[in-house]
């Protein structure tokens, strides 16, 4: 409820600040206040709890606000005060805190591992052929792919520790974490700028509620570095679903706030299922500064022989090529899912196998009572889209691995 107040009492353009990125700030106290404002701001959910509590000066600490809690305090006295907690709101009158609009926690820049960095001295890397930063990082995706095109990776930014931890085991640099807790100042100059931005508010699994929602909001991250750093170009990844959220209206405003920092944007919707044995169907975004680039740009034109792999996946039957064509009768440069599955010994699969419990909420499932073989992978095929939420939505979507014998129709 508060949130949604908060959004409509604050909403005064459709992209308030967007140059400046989400709205941030820190409450700045003297350390006998800390615990009421810290209780204050829980109470709304509004505590950046992954960035400490730092210090702001030789008297005062600093707690971090979320975007939520930087808007209405951003607009503390008017319409919006109500919003702010009894307790907080009466040490901001009293002056015996402060809201620090727009602070942002320096954040020390990203070290390689020593692994890392004994390698890179005993042969050192030759010049780059271009210099990319990526946000909202993952595990590395886009810098698996521009690494093995010459370019060197200068900046990269992942909230979630799992994922920076595999960022960090795959390439031996730690990405800095939340990207709004980064100062203009600290961002590196860079040709070329990559994000997969949050999708959960765009995604037709959840609520759709777009631009709107906190983690949809962090899209105007992109635009605050994008007008801060300049670089030639964008190349920007989320669902496909982005393109009917609020009926079109979000996709609207992101081209709309990258056009006014200086971009010229392209659109293409690509399934991976061209390339890889998965059919993961993506909205991809390349903006240029420099619009005879823009112009000049054409998509890659994805092999046609994986372009319908989604075609299979519904057909009902075991091992089912792409195309529903037998399994091995693919050009030899394609692999199917089967043949990346790794195999597991009789002892590590039991910790995989669904247990008997498991296996009663699978089949009472409506998906299993409509189409059983649509909850197993088709070995000779592609998989379905991945899902992040596999371990809570296993009765209903995650996709099962056959034992052998069914897999080869036994």
């Amino acid at each position: 409820v508060h949130g949604a107040k908060c959004l409509a009492v604050l909403a005064g353009s459709s992209m308030p600040g967007a140059a400046s990125g989400v709205a941030v700030g820190a409450v700045v106290a003297p350390k006998r206040h800390l615990q009421t404002v810290i209780k204050a701001l829980d109470e709304r959910q509004w505590r950046k709890k992954r960035t400490k509590v730092h210090e702001y000066d030789c008297e005062h600490l600093a707690v971090a606000v979320a975007p939520e809690g930087a808007r209405a305090l951003d607009a503390f006295g008017s319409d919006a005060e109500s919003l702010v907690p009894a307790p907080l709101a009466a040490l901001l009158r009293d002056g015996a805190v402060r809201w620090a609009t727009g602070h942002r926690h320096v954040s020390a820049a990203a070290a390689p591992s020593p692994a890392a960095a004994a390698a890179a001295a005993a042969s050192p890397a030759p010049p780059p052929r271009f210099r990319y930063a990526e946000l909202f990082a993952g595990v590395g995706g886009f810098r698996l792919a521009l690494d093995g095109l010459g370019g060197r990776c200068v900046f990269a930014s992942e909230i979630d520790p799992c994922a920076a931890a595999t960022y960090e085991r795959n390439f031996g640099d730690a990405p800095l974490g939340d990207i709004t807790e980064v100062p203009d100042e600290d961002l590196p100059a860079h040709d070329l700028l990559t994000a997969g931005f949050p999708c959960q508010s765009f995604s037709r699994s959840g609520e759709q509620r777009g631009l709107g929602d906190a983690r949809g909001d962090l899209f105007f991250e992109i635009v605050r570095v994008a007008s801060r750093c300049r670089p030639a170009a964008l190349l920007l990844e989320n669902v496909p679903n982005l393109l009917r959220v609020d009926n079109g209206h979000a996709l609207h405003i992101i081209v709309h706030a990258l056009t006014r920092a200086g971009y010229h944007c392209r659109l293409q919707l690509a399934n991976a299922a061209a390339l890889v044995p998965q059919h993961r169907e993506r909205l991809y975004l390349a903006a240029f500064r420099d619009a005879a680039a823009a112009a000049a740009f054409r998509w890659p034109s994805l092999p046609e022989a994986r372009g319908a792999a989604h075609r299979a996946l519904g057909s009902g039957t075991v091992g089912v090529g792409y195309h529903g064509t037998p399994p091995g009768t693919l050009p030899p440069q394609y692999r199917t899912l089967g043949e990346l599955l790794e195999p597991l010994a009789d002892e590590e699969r039991s910790r995989y196998e669904l247990s008997e419990t498991q296996w009663r909420q699978v089949r009472s499932s409506l998906e299993w009572r409509t189409n059983p073989q649509w909850r197993l992978a088709q070995l000779g095929g592609a998989a379905r889209t991945l899902r992040g939420s596999y371990r809570k939505s296993y009765s209903r979507f995650s996709e099962f691995v056959p034992p052998a014998r069914v897999a080869e129709g036994v």
